[in-house]
C-alpha cells in the first residue's frame, strides 16, 4: 500500500460498497488578543472536560481573570462539564461573547434549575 493509498483509507469509509468522507474531528483552539483593558480568549472547535484545566490555566495566568472575555463564536460542540465551567465563568464576571444559542439555553436552564433548588 503506498503512502496516497493509506491516505485514502484513513480518509474515506464505506457505506454500501461506496466511500464517504470520514467526519472531521475537530479539537480546541484558543487565541488570545488584548482589548480594552480585557484579555478576548476566541475559543474555537470543540470543548471537552479534557480541555479544562488547560483553559482554567490560561484564564487565570492573566493579570485580572475576572476582567477577561471568551469568545465562542466558534464553538461547535461542549459537553455538560463545559457548560459548569462556563457558567462559573461567568458568574464571576467573565464575559461570554459570542455564544451559541444552544449553550446560551444550556446555561440558562442550568442556572435556573439551581435557583431554584
Amino acid at each position: 500500500m503506498t503512502v496516497n493509498e493509506k491516505q485514502t483509507f484513513y480518509n474515506e469509509w464505506l457505506i454500501d460498497g461506496h466511500p464517504h468522507a470520514l467526519p472531521q474531528l475537530e479539537m480546541l483552539m484558543v487565541q488570545k488578543t488584548e482589548g480594552a483593558g480585557r484579555a478576548i480568549f476566541t475559543l474555537s472547535g470543540r470543548i471537552e472536560q479534557k480541555d479544562l484545566l488547560a483553559l482554567k490555566e490560561l484564564i487565570q495566568a492573566d493579570a485580572n481573570p475576572t476582567r477577561n472575555t471568551l469568545d465562542l463564536k466558534e464553538v461547535k460542540l461542549v459537553d455538560s462539564e463545559v457548560i459548569v465551567f462556563l457558567a462559573s465563568c461567568e458568574a464571576v464576571g467573565i464575559k461570554l461573547e459570542n455564544c451559541p444559542p444552544y449553550v446560551r439555553m444550556w446555561i440558562d436552564t442550568r442556572r435556573d434549575a439551581r435557583h431554584e433548588a
